[in-house]
């Protein structure tokens, strides 16, 4: 409401952890400072002026057991002061608490190379890291700094903006489409194929956020191209953490198709070689189902656990078992 040319802001006796809508604006604006209110604390009596000066005397709002007192005729020049050096302490926390899982990552100094860190790589990391919050995207950021020591050039300035970006909804569409990512020589994808996108629930819409968040390509129809070369063993292999697909012919005949699929952008292939998600079992059943009637005449196709990585996503070593023996 609008008084004698001031804009009063009340809350008045508004529990923080009701989620109302003052006391989530209070929570939002008070977080803002770098200043979180304790869950069960009531905020009384707020005014804030136009003319820069607050009223309400003896106000005291406690935040994590510091008691901050907000005086009247309290000019604005030192409320920003006060704001800043709040802002500057939760930047510096977020950058020591990154660092931190960045060591914790850096056990063995025989992985890490001679090659230093880009200067500019390096100075837009932590300008970035500084407003990183929420422990397990300080963990992840973590992981991404060491990983950068330990191979420079890993993860690029694309991808970190990426991860910055993402919403609490992009995150939480990239959680549950990340066990159906495969990878086929250098390539990360999805299948597209419709029945098995509906079973898995990979909707048109999360597909669509994942583009918009830069995860996906954008273009629309994409295909794996596959060859195999016939009167040999040598297989065609299609993987995620777990499990490894090998296609191969059955005869002398070569044989030439297409996969149709949505790609990860260089950024995605970055968060997967990162992430290291676990593959869905289930998921690469159906995709051996798939791919044994796509062919005509037919191929073989087998199902193995990995054993071992010799390389993340890269080189690995398999059982022999065909765990789609029975298919």
């Amino acid at each position: 409401m609008i008084e004698n040319n001031a804009v009063k802001v009340n809350f008045e006796n508004v529990g923080v952890e009701t989620g109302k809508g003052i006391g989530k604006l209070a929570d939002a604006f008070f977080g803002y400072l770098g200043l979180r209110a304790e869950q069960k604390h009531e905020i009384k009596t707020l005014q804030i002026l136009k003319d820069g000066q607050l009223s309400n005397p003896n106000q005291l709002v406690e935040y994590h057991g510091r008691t901050i007192s907000i005086t009247p005729n309290s000019p604005i020049e030192e409320r920003a002061q006060i704001r800043e050096a709040a802002q500057s302490i939760r930047k510096q926390n977020n950058l020591e608490t990154v660092v931190l899982h960045a060591s914790n990552e850096l056990n063995d100094d025989s992985e890490v190379s001679d090659e230093p860190v880009d200067d500019y790589w390096a100075t837009r990391f932590f300008d970035m890291a500084s407003d990183i919050s929420g422990e397990d995207m300080q963990i992840l950021w973590g992981k991404i700094l060491a990983g950068e020591i330990k191979c420079p050039n890993s993860y690029s300035i694309r991808t970190l903006e990426l991860l910055r970006s993402l919403t609490t909804q992009e995150i939480q569409a990239l959680k549950e489409t990340l066990p159906y990512i495969i990878v086929m020589n250098s390539d990360y994808f999805i299948i597209n194929k419709v029945d098995i996108r509906k079973k898995y629930n990979i909707s048109f819409d999360r597909i669509s956020m994942l583009v918009e968040s830069k995860f996906l390509s954008p273009v629309t129809f994409v295909i794996e191209d596959v060859h195999l070369k016939g009167g040999t063993e040598i297989t065609q292999d299609l993987f995620n953490k777990n499990y490894v697909i090998c296609m191969c012919c059955n005869d002398e005949e070569d044989r030439d198709f297409n996969i149709p699929i949505y790609a990860l952008t260089s950024s995605g292939k970055e968060l997967v070689k990162l992430l290291q998600p676990e593959g869905d079992k289930q998921y690469m059943l159906d995709v051996v189902k798939y791919l044994r009637n796509k062919v005509n005449p037919p191929i073989k196709v087998t199902m193995h656990e990995i054993k071992e990585w010799t390389k993340p996503f890269e080189d690995f070593k398999y059982s022999k078992v065909d765990i789609a023996n029975e298919l």
